[in-house]
């Protein structure tokens, strides 16, 4: 897609861009966001110091 809107090529953009937007699953604060990856990354790294 970078390449497709920097040549100014919108409607292949734009066609990227609809099919992103199916993969958005859910709306939530970024604080949850970023809470959510740190909770990952403590239980992937307690995995791996057992």
């Amino acid at each position: 897609m970078p390449k497709a809107r920097a040549a100014g090529d919108y409607k292949t953009a734009a066609a990227y861009a609809s099919k992103a937007i199916d993969s958005i699953q859910a709306v939530e604060p970024a604080g949850a966001s970023v809470g959510s990856v740190v909770a990952e990354a403590e239980a992937a790294l307690a995995e791996r110091c057992l």
